[in-house]
């Protein structure tokens, strides 16, 4: 019996989260073996992904997806969280519609302070990749950069090659908001951002912050992949077009066999919390 203020350490040393109902259906297609379960009101699907038990969790968009990861980590205790989806990506940064981007930064658009008209952004909520994943995500990329495409099921909207996928290494936004009007104040902030940002998305950094707090309790750590389904200001961004329903559904299943692919590079035995149990 597990005491309460102690968790278990699940052999799930993986957890996967999918915000959106699309993004945990595309990934949940992918597991092996796998049962639907409930922790409250989060759909959760435990079973195999890449040769490796995990979990896939269907958290919800925005800053709610850190209050879910918070429940998920105490439940499971994983080694690694891996966060994929969707993004919208930036014309500036030349990035295409499918492309994949593995995240190195993440930039907190919302964290400020807004003073006679003109908001100045802080940097205390941005985050970075767990240096571990990273670094695997990197020598998956070289050794097997085109091997992954073979799982991909799903065909281009455009007609283009599967192959026509590039893999992306940079940093992404993240904002509380689903930004469609790039002629709206905030719109308009959007293409001030840093530079070397590549796209935006909106739970990242929430993620981060709350792995944060769990990281003085065990190790544990963040990669966030995504996919690129819309270019912020570019062509074919319409609102509701059925052209961009189209990419996000392509985006997702993209996104999701990106992941399964790298998980299966992943070490087969994570570090496991001796004795089970641990404050």
């Amino acid at each position: 019996m597990v005491r309460v203020g102690y968790r278990r350490q699940v052999d799930c040393p993986l957890w996967v989260v999918s915000p959106t109902a699309a993004e945990y259906q595309a990934m949940c297609d992918r597991m092996k073996n796998s049962h639907v379960s409930f922790l409250g009101s989060l759909p959760v699907r435990i079973g195999i992904l890449g040769g490796k038990s995990a979990v896939v969790a269907m958290t919800g968009m925005g800053t709610a997806a850190s209050a879910a990861t918070l429940s998920l980590i105490h439940r499971y205790a994983p080694r690694y969280v891996l966060l994929e989806g969707i993004a919208g990506g930036l014309r500036k940064a030349k990035v295409s519609l499918g492309d994949i981007i593995v995240a190195e930064r993440f930039y907190d658009l919302d964290f400020g302070k807004l003073d006679k008209g003109k908001f100045t952004r802080w940097c205390d909520n941005d985050g970075w990749p767990d240096p571990e994943m990273l670094g695997l995500a990197r020598v998956f990329s070289l050794r097997d950069s085109r091997n992954w495409l073979q799982h991909h099921v799903m065909s281009r909207p455009d007609r283009k090659s599967v192959r026509a996928i590039r893999v992306h290494f940079g940093s992404i936004a993240s904002s509380n908001k689903i930004i469609d009007d790039p002629h709206s104040p905030f719109g308009k902030r959007i293409l001030t951002i840093p530079n070397d940002v590549m796209a935006v998305e909106m739970e990242a950094t929430a993620l981060a912050a709350a792995i944060r707090l769990e990281q003085s309790r065990q190790l544990i750590g963040l990669l966030v992949v995504r996919c690129i389904s819309d270019i912020y200001g570019g062509r074919g961004s319409s609102n509701g077009s059925a052209q961009r329903d189209r990419w996000r559904t392509y985006a997702a299943s993209s996104a999701a066999a990106f992941t399964e692919a790298l998980v299966h590079s992943f070490p087969t035995d994570p570090v496991k919390i001796a004795g089970g149990e641990r404050p």
